[in-house]
């Protein structure tokens, strides 16, 4: 699932196959902020689809580009993750496949998808690595988590993808271990990065020049250890935010102050038999003041909120 932009007044009420040259089954999904275009992919497999929308939700047209597309996407392939840049004329996609950990993004502003550039993160050769998840921050720069390396790259949206540096487990970072999903603040440029499935810690920058560092870490609880997704969003306090780490036994929800201290937190434990999923969710996400819960092979969608 993906947030819906708050600017849109209609709800999309269509099925479209996708068709990356016959039919495919993706598990990767990204919106533009704008709602212009939809995205998709697979993690096993070395393909995008790309559909652009009219302004009533239409599908006006779909594309798809492969690994075969181009001479210069030989290493393509496996997408963890998609996310497109603020003003949609961009979409990145971060892969793992055939030794080549990196970043690729393409141009859409013609309607289909045409490759510009790419970074390879693992310019080492670390096998032990791979990429995990992707964000735009509020200023623009692009996250990018490595679990196995205990590190979150901080690219430069645009500029050719340059790398501005990296974020490990150092002093200045104590509690980035094994970064798995990552989350957008709602409240100014910081970010969260669900840590070792028993931590969240958040980025922050202290002024607009200065790099993104460690400024919180809150533990997860013994119940909800093992969680591999994390949504955040602002549940209408003007002095907290709410953020959900689901994938464990249980969901959990803490309310985080200001100064990113944890305030109080909620367990929600599934039903005899989770026959919501609960326990094993796809894929959570917030939207307009509720969180969405994705029960995966159960295939229900939960809501915790006050409205829509």
């Amino acid at each position: 699932m993906q947030i819906v932009p708050s600017s849109a007044s209609w709800l999309r009420l269509w099925r479209s196959r996708i068709r990356a040259g016959d039919l495919k089954s993706a598990d990767r999904l990204a919106l533009s902020h704008d709602g212009r275009f939809i995205a998709a992919a697979a993690t096993g497999a070395g393909w995008i689809w790309l559909c652009r929308l009219g302004e009533n939700g239409e599908i006006v047209t779909t594309s798809f580009l492969t690994s075969s597309s181009s001479g210069d996407l030989g290493s393509f392939g496996s997408v963890k993750a998609l996310c497109f840049s603020p003003s949609g004329d961009r979409l990145y996609a971060a892969c793992s496949s055939s030794g080549y950990d990196g970043v690729f993004a393409f141009s859409t502003c013609a309607g289909v998808l045409e490759y510009l550039y790419s970074n390879d993160l693992n310019s080492g050769k670390n096998a032990d690595f791979t990429l995990s998840d992707m964000i735009i921050t509020a200023s623009g720069q692009l996250a990018i988590s490595a679990p196995e390396a205990s590190e979150v790259f901080i690219l430069q949206d645009g500029a050719s993808l340059g790398t501005l540096y990296c974020l490990d487990n150092s002093e200045a970072n104590p509690g980035l271990n094994k970064p798995k999903a990552l989350a957008l603040s709602s409240q100014g440029d910081s970010f969260y990065a669900l840590c070792n499935e028993d931590s969240i810690v958040r980025f922050s920058r202290p002024d607009p020049v200065s790099p993104y560092v460690q400024d919180s870490l809150i533990s997860l609880s013994p119940e909800s250890e093992g969680a591999a997704l994390l949504a955040v969003g602002d549940t209408g306090s003007v002095s907290c935010e709410t953020i959900l780490a689901g994938g464990g036994d249980y969901l959990e929800f803490i309310d985080i102050a200001g100064d990113g201290s944890k305030i109080n937190s909620q367990l929600v434990h599934p039903e005899a038999g989770d026959p919501l999923g609960l326990a094993d969710p796809s894929s959570i996400s917030f939207c307009r003041g509720a969180f969405l819960v994705a029960g995966g092979s159960m295939g229900k969608i939960t809501v915790f909120g006050n409205t829509l």
